[in-house]
């Protein structure tokens, strides 16, 4: 069955530009965090998402803050904030009337349906415990997370929902960073201590502590399986998450961002376990053999051959690291290939493979900001060069602190060309970027962005695309599979090319994304055809749907 939600017009194709109109859309927010200090927790944090959470059809934006209290201390701060779309490009701050005002060290967050309910819940991850929001309905949210056994304490970073075991209801996986309590405790709760200055608050000055899987028992309560499961990855400082089929053998397998620790790439064997193929999969380390200072990552199909491709964002002295999927769940390191490698100043957070242009293929956004405010401060000559890893130099500390954000254009088989001189004036704007979220804010057919500027204005940058090739966004109803999707995988076929997308809940960096799919078709004026590979293992086609426009598929029907 498909359901028509909205029909759009356009004709034409051309060059994407991009506008910052958050203060006219109504979304004032100003992300807060610091002690004063340049904390690690100062300088990690925000995520962002797009998310409809009141089932209006728009999507609303939440944007998550930090903290100007010292850790662990009680206080007034500053809170998140839902602003929800009334349509129009208007918003309005819904923070209050959602219950979804929480305070205190928020990095970052996941929104799907995880009880099944037919709405989005959220589940927030931060320093100190987690926080899980059911959705009562119409955009207002109630804390559950004692009962429904959830609450990572740890440094929680980001998160992904996906149907591990494929009994579709949706589980959690919470990324971990490092273990800023045990250098808290060693400073004897002092942060003016020599623990905490200069380049001890860069990752290296910290332990690892473990990530975690929470297997959804469909009665609204999680039970943490990460020991049986083999995930925990205790080495791992890992800031962002993706779980995606990687090897093509309809189980979702997990991919891990890790800040100057090897990246992690685990298999889902399928039967409730994972396998450890970071080293043999080609994607723990960089081509030199390195580990890298891995933040954020994207996932999808950039070359058009049907699987999914990994990139994976990185601290200045580093390219963004493009891992092209070989089959078979193996991947070659194909930056270079790509026109990737001379990206290597920047230090680069939010990642989005998504189509810019409407030409068919995915196009490559990145947020970028430093991170340290005073860079002079920290003088370069204080740092150890045993403190300098993979392609880390002291040059790498030399950078602005407010850098640009950039857009990289897919030529259609895999290779980028930096097209962020020409994408509108949000690209000539420097600012210390973090979290990111892509979506068609607007509902106009083309994908705008919302981006979290760290101690900073949140932004939206509208896609202003000259008259619009034909495109078609696609919302799914899960029945025996999680009831919005996540992890469905869709293949549409336009003429003579087909092309791959994923619904997916949680990446970027600490942020999440609408839970739907989005479809350019360059030139095709044609209907087009979409095969559905559902969770559930059903593989659902249908034939003849005309474009510029939303629908709905129905798992099944």
């Amino acid at each position: 069955m498909i359901l028509p939600l909205l029909l759009a017009h356009g004709t034409g194709g051309g060059v994407p530009t991009f506008h910052d109109v958050a203060e006219e859309a109504g979304i004032r927010f100003v992300h807060r965090a610091g002690t004063g200090r340049d904390l690690i927790l100062d300088m990690t944090g925000a995520g962002c998402a797009l998310v409809d959470v009141d089932g209006d059809g728009d999507l609303d934006a939440y944007l998550l803050n930090g903290s100007q209290l010292e850790p662990r201390r009680e206080g007034a701060d500053l809170p998140n904030g839902l602003f929800r779309n009334e349509g129009g490009l208007r918003f309005r701050d819904a923070t209050a009337d959602s219950g979804l005002g929480a305070t205190g060290w928020s990095m970052g967050c996941v929104l799907a349906d995880a009880d099944g309910d037919g709405d989005p819940d959220l589940y927030l991850a931060r320093y100190g415990p987690d926080l899980y929001f059911r959705n009562r309905g119409g955009g207002r949210f109630e804390e559950a997370a004692v009962r429904a056994r959830l609450g990572d304490p740890r440094f929680s970073a980001g998160c992904v929902l996906f149907d591990y075991d494929r009994d579709g209801d949706l589980d959690l996986f919470v990324a971990n960073y490092v273990d800023f309590d045990e250098r808290l405790r060693k400073a004897g709760g002092d942060l003016d201590a020599e623990e905490f200055a200069g380049y001890r608050q860069l990752p290296q000055s910290f332990s690892g502590v473990g990530s975690s899987l929470w297997r959804n028992e469909g009665d609204g309560t999680f039970t943490d399986v990460t020991a049986g499961a083999g995930v925990a990855w205790p080495e791992g400082k890992t800031l962002g998450t993706a779980a995606a089929d990687f090897d093509g053998d309809g189980f979702d397998d997990l991919y891990l961002a890790c800040d100057t620790t090897p990246n992690g790439l685990f298999r889902n064997l399928g039967d409730g376990t994972f396998e450890d193929v970071s080293l043999w999969s080609g994607t723990a380390l960089d081509a030199a053999g390195r580990p890298q200072g891995s933040m954020g990552l994207a996932w999808g199909d950039v070359d058009g051959d049907l699987d999914f491709d990994l990139v994976v964002t990185n601290f200045a002295g580093e390219p963004d690291t493009l891992y092209r999927n070989l089959g078979g769940g193996s991947f070659e390191d194909a930056t270079a290939a790509a026109g990737l490698a001379s990206a290597v100043e920047p230090v680069a957070w939010g990642a989005e493979l998504f189509d810019a242009d409407l030409d068919g293929d995915l196009d490559l956004f990145v947020a970028n900001g430093h991170v340290i405010g005073n860079l002079k401060r920290l003088a370069a000559k204080t740092i150890p060069e045993d403190w300098l890893p993979g392609a880390f130099t002291r040059a790498s500390f030399s950078g602005s602190f407010r850098q640009t954000n950039v857009l990289h254009l897919n030529d259609g088989a895999g290779r980028f060309a930096d097209a962020s001189a020409r994408a509108g004036p949000a690209f000539r704007e420097a600012y210390v970027g973090r979290g990111a979220a892509c979506g068609d804010v607007d509902r106009d057919g083309d994908l705008d962005l919302l981006v979290l500027d760290c101690n900073g204005p949140a932004r939206l940058l509208r896609n202003d695309l000259p008259p619009r090739p034909a495109w078609l966004e696609v919302s799914l109803r899960g029945r025996r599979s999680p009831r919005d999707g996540v992890g469905a995988v869709l293949l549409a076929r336009a003429g003579q090319r087909r092309y791959l997308r994923q619904v997916q809940a949680g990446g970027s960096f600490l942020s999440s994304k609408p839970l739907e799919a989005h479809f350019g078709f360059g030139a095709h004026e044609g209907p087009v055809a979409l095969e559905v590979r559902w969770p559930s293992g059903l593989v659902q086609v249908v034939e003849g749907i005309s474009t510029r426009r939303r629908i709905e598929i129905v798992e099944g029907e």
